[in-house]
């Protein structure tokens, strides 16, 4: 069961690395939107965490300005080798 903030919001991860506190987020779908980023953002501001970091699928499509607001909001873009078929149903 994923951890429910006190907003409500239930980020996929939360992880202390060395002292910093951080927010990931894992994102399987078409594009990438200002609304994911903010999302996390919005995790991070709650958990006072120090930055987030969203996987995304191979096929997710990431805008540049998306990429740019991202970096903005303290949020790494992290690109995986996760396969559409993967989460189809067989």
């Amino acid at each position: 069961m994923q951890l429910r903030l006190d907003s409500g919001l239930r980020p996929d991860f939360v992880m202390e690395y060395g002292h910093k506190l951080v927010v990931i987020d894992a994102k399987a779908k078409e594009h990438l939107l200002k609304s994911d980023i903010d999302q996390v953002a919005d995790y991070i501001s709650e958990l006072d965490a120090d930055y987030g970091i969203i996987f995304v699928a191979d096929y997710t499509e990431v805008s540049e300005s998306v990429e740019d607001y991202a970096i903005l909001n303290a949020i790494e873009i992290e690109y995986t080798d996760w396969r559409k078929k993967l989460f189809e149903k067989s």
